[in-house]
C-alpha cells in the first residue's frame, strides 16, 4: 500500500463517519497495468467487478469524461 491503514482511516474519516463493519476498498496503485507484459489498461466501456464472499459485490462500469472543450 501507499498509505498506512492508520492514514487511511484518518483521511476518509475526515468527510464521512466510519462506523464498525464498514469496508474500505482502496484499490491498485498506479502503475500496475503498466508492469505487465503486455501492458493492460482500462478502456472506455470495461467493466470492472469486484465482489466480498458473505458480504457482496461492486460493480463499475469505465466511462471516460467527454471533452467539454468549444473548437
Amino acid at each position: 500500500m501507499i498509505f498506512g491503514i492508520a492514514k487511511t482511516i484518518a483521511f476518509l474519516s475526515q468527510g464521512t463517519t466510519l462506523l464498525p463493519g464498514d469496508v474500505i476498498f482502496t484499490g491498485t496503485p498506479q502503475g500496475v497495468g503498466m508492469g505487465r507484459k503486455p501492458q493492460l489498461w482500462l478502456k472506455d466501456g470495461d467493466v470492472v467487478e469486484v465482489a466480498l464472499e458473505g458480504v457482496g459485490g461492486c460493480t463499475n462500469k469505465v466511462e471516460f469524461a467527454k471533452s467539454q472543450a468549444k473548437l
